[in-house]
């Protein structure tokens, strides 16, 4: 029989997709995550935690991300109805450090139960988003927190190689192909989107891919922001929620019922 997806046009009856987003508890809600909530017009907004590996975290939505709506509705709204496997979905969403981000996901297979994706079984990496870009005299401590992380040895070869490069010539942007890492440092191609994979998961590096218009990829070396750093105030233009997050530690707060502090 056929349903109708979230768009409101048919479809053939499909298995229901996933994104890997589940909605935080509101007794875990800090005083600072409620001010910003209140900040934001107290609509139906929430946090999320995301699965690694899921379509929602491969799109760069992370834990403690605020979810503003789905395809044009609230994260409830849109739960209930849901769209099938392969529908591609935007994604409005809140993040610290980044503001406002609009992604597009494509659903996937939901997962069996107890099955967590191959890849999060292979690492022990502690997964950060990427802060600031290093500078020349951060180059020491990058390098100390790079070798440090649990990443391979490879990748820790790859950064210090891309490191020196960077360093060498504009000062945080490497760029190069797969293939030329790969022969500078005497590594095969797939040991070096692996390491390249690993930098980025771990907030060493953004990687903007030059696959699609052609060019040589673009790699910036960055600052990890470890899960304790990631906190308010949040780079937003708009004036009076930014003022509302940075006098959360200021303003008197009355916890409501099932509130935390």
């Amino acid at each position: 029989m056929d349903s109708e997806d979230v768009d409101g046009q048919e479809r053939s009856a499909a298995p229901r997709g996933w994104h890997g987003m589940t909605a935080r508890k509101q007794t875990r809600y800090t005083r600072e995550d409620w001010n910003v909530y209140r900040a934001l017009g107290a609509g139906d907004f929430l946090i999320v935690d995301v699965v690694d590996y899921s379509p929602a975290w491969r799109g760069g939505i992370r834990n403690g991300a605020w979810v503003l709506e789905i395809n044009g509705k609230p994260f409830e709204a849109f739960e209930r109805c849901g769209a099938p496997v392969g529908a591609s979905v935007n994604v409005k969403t809140l993040h610290a450090a980044r503001g406002h981000v609009e992604t597009l996901l494509v659903l996937a297979d939901p997962p069996k139960k107890d099955q967590m994706p191959a890849e999060l079984r292979r690492s022990r990496l502690r997964h950060c988003e990427c802060g600031s870009v290093i500078r020349r005299d951060q180059r020491p401590k990058w390098e100390q927190k790079l070798a440090k992380s649990g990443v391979t040895s490879s990748t820790v070869r790859i950064g210090v190689f891309l490191c020196n490069e960077a360093i060498n010539n504009d000062g945080s942007t490497a760029r190069h192909s797969y293939g030329v890492i790969a022969k500078a440092l005497g590594l095969d191609r797939s040991t070096v989107r692996r390491g390249l994979g690993q930098l980025r998961e771990a907030g060493f590096a953004s990687i903007e891919s030059g696959q699609r218009a052609r060019r040589i990829n673009r790699i910036t070396l960055t600052l990890p922001i470890e899960p304790a750093e990631v906190v308010v105030p949040f780079v937003i233009p708009d004036r009076p929620l930014a003022r509302a997050i940075t006098g959360a530690a200021s303003k008197s707060f009355t916890p409501r019922d099932g509130e935390t502090t």
